[in-house]
């Protein structure tokens, strides 16, 4: 089975709400909200390194290795393809407001890891959303 490398980034916020990536009307599978982030390049080794090109490329917002924190790594399957996410957070800047800039995908909205499960998913997100809650229920507990 072929596996596919994926590093994932999550913004939040002390009120609990996380920044998901608005896929209606683009993604396919009827999919309509995921995390930011994307799948490694060949020549990429870093899982932090992906994340913070990903964030870059996505929403302008420039990062570093020290602004991550990583909380977990799932593995999943979905489709005959093997899925190993690395999941980071970094708390929202009010800096990040005036650059933050949605140049892939369709928007983005904030929302708490509760109403996230209620939206039109991959499978595979859902260990992640386990992760994120537990990271943040320890951290604002």
């Amino acid at each position: 089975m072929k596996i596919r490398k994926v590093s994932a980034i999550v913004f939040y916020r002390d009120d609990g709400k996380i920044l998901i990536q608005d896929r209606r009307n683009i993604e396919k599978d009827d999919i309509e909200w995921g995390f930011f982030g994307g799948g490694w390049e060949e020549w990429e080794t870093i899982a932090e390194e992906v994340a913070i090109r990903e964030i870059q490329e996505e929403l302008n917002v420039s990062l570093q290795n020290k602004d991550l924190q990583k909380i977990g790594t799932t593995h999943t399957e979905y489709e005959d393809i093997g899925l190993e996410v690395h999941l980071f957070v970094t708390p929202w800047k009010d800096s990040f407001d005036t650059i933050f800039e949605v140049r892939e995908w369709a928007g983005s909205l904030w929302v708490s890891p509760h109403e996230m499960r209620k939206l039109h998913l991959y499978p595979t997100e859902y260990p992640n959303i386990d992760i994120i809650e537990r990271f943040l229920s320890s951290k604002y507990a």
